[in-house]
């Protein structure tokens, strides 16, 4: 007998060995018996099953309607800072209009020296925004 087929030998039973535990164990734990699901269980089970997933229905019927809702009052959140947004913007424009045309002139020209201030330097942008969020 040469090493080899001593080695396959001892792989061998150690495998059968497992094998039996495994099996020896799966019929402590069953009582050494099979046991069958009567037609109670079954029922049971599935009754369990059905009312879990109506259960897991009306949960997520429930999360969705409270989304829907959160994104409507998002939108009407939105649409009211817009409506804000244009009525401040027709005030500016309505102060602008009373405003002599020299002065018109000297704000715009203003205006076009800081976008361009602005779009050349970052940090002096950041400084600007940061001042009049503040302020307001």
């Amino acid at each position: 007998m040469s090493l080899a087929d001593l080695y396959n030998q001892i792989v061998e039973t150690d495998e059968e060995i497992e094998k039996m535990a495994a099996q020896e164990a799966v019929e402590e734990v069953m009582g050494g018996e099979q046991h069958e699901e009567d037609d109670e269980t079954i029922k049971l089970a599935s009754e369990y099953d059905a009312a879990g997933r109506i259960l897991a229905r009306g949960f997520f019927d429930e999360m969705l309607k409270e989304a829907q809702e959160e994104m409507e009052d998002e939108g009407e959140g939105k649409e009211k800072e817009k409506k804000e947004d244009e009525e401040e913007e027709d005030k500016d424009k309505k102060k602008k209009k009373g405003l002599p045309a020299a002065f018109q002139a000297a704000l715009a020209e203003k205006k076009a020296a800081y976008l361009e201030a602005m779009q050349n330097d970052p940090e002096y942008a950041a400084q600007l925004i940061a001042h009049f969020t503040e302020s307001e």
